[in-house]
């Protein structure tokens, strides 16, 4: 109806006027600039989430679980796309370059993502994305074998001191090896590093005697730990794991760790809208508080710990900066002496 109101309000120029083009000109100008219906409203389409790994990862199962509560949240589709290729980088790449409208999103894991960047030149900003909300993760804690003489973690220092220990770890970077870096750094002690291909390989090798203790997630380790193969010392966390809450923190210690948490949350390109994010923060947010969704995770153990965009920019942040830090110590594992 506006429209039509300023179509009326135009003088009709006869067919000979030399005012006609002008008037034309001036007709499309305005109308140009009248706001279109439904344009500031998001979203307005589906909304395509790329998953970093291939069908049946961690990272893939976490989002397809979330995946119908999320859409119900929006009142669109939720689309997942796969898009596995150079441990990530690819589909980080892919993402970085999209249009920053809140339409295609990312989720990536922390810090492999700081870790493709900074180690393996990834084409990527970390920082630069858009960092929306982060849902699933789990705190590293520190392994023994079931029979070690380490009883608890003061026995573990007092048999560690003037010695060097191999510590096993689920690849080079990983927020294990963070936060056993950021141990060791604390308590003054030294350890020989020995990354492996993922944490179950780690334990195996803490199980065989090859390494002399473990730091890794408890995913993955409840029939190590049931059958009492390996036992935990502490974990890196603020509060106790609910499965095992017999288990110290490292603040139950004393300890004054700057941890790393494994982390896995959504991003999206560089520079979309505050009003877009706070819409897909907030559909997130209570997502993750539906009871089917929590009952969802309980009954596949996966671990929820929402955090919202600025506490997951935070993370992040702290994360990329510990990594840097330790470039030389972690590329000297990577890349073979000269």
């Amino acid at each position: 109806m506006k429209d039509r109101k300023v179509l009326k309000s135009l003088p009709h120029p006869g067919p000979k006027s030399c005012l006609a083009p002008l008037m034309l000109s001036a007709l499309l100008a305005i109308i140009l600039t009248l706001p279109a219906h439904g344009a500031d409203k998001f979203p307005a389409h589906p909304v395509k989430i790329v998953i970093t790994h291939a069908a049946g990862t961690s990272n893939d199962i976490e989002v397809r679980a979330v995946q119908p509560y999320l859409q119900k949240q929006l009142g669109v589709p939720v689309v997942i796309e796969n898009m596995p290729g150079t441990a990530g980088r690819k589909s980080r790449e892919y993402v970085m370059k999209e249009k920053p409208d809140g339409y295609t999103l990312l989720s990536t894991g922390m810090p492999s993502c700081q870790i493709g960047e900074i180690l393996y030149k990834g084409r990527y900003e970390t920082l630069k994305f858009t960092h929306i909300f982060s849902l699933f993760g789990d705190a590293n804690v520190l392994f023994v074998k079931g029979d070690s003489p380490y009883k608890d973690m003061a026995t573990f220092l007092e048999k560690h001191k003037g010695k060097t220990l191999t510590c096993g770890t689920p690849g080079v970077g990983s927020p294990s090896q963070l936060d056993g870096m950021s141990l060791t750094r604390h308590l003054g002690l030294t350890a020989r590093w020995i990354p492996y291909d993922g944490g179950t390989e780690a334990l195996s090798a803490l199980a065989g005697g090859h390494v002399d203790y473990v730091i890794g997630n408890i995913g993955g380790s409840a029939a190590m730990l049931s059958s009492k193969v390996v036992r935990i010392l502490m974990t890196f966390s603020d509060k106790r794991d609910p499965r095992h809450p017999e288990v110290p923190t490292y603040k139950d210690l004393g300890y004054s760790i700057n941890f790393n948490p494994p982390i896995r949350g959504i991003v999206g390109p560089p520079g979309i809208p505050t009003g877009v994010v706070k819409t897909l923060e907030t559909a997130f947010g209570k997502a993750a508080k539906t009871k089917e969704f929590l009952a969802l995770t309980a009954k596949a153990d996966l671990i929820t710990i929402p955090r919202g965009a600025q506490e997951f920019l935070a993370i992040s942040k702290n994360t990329w900066e510990e990594i840097k830090g330790q470039e030389a110590k972690l590329r000297a594992l990577i890349e073979p002496k000269k």
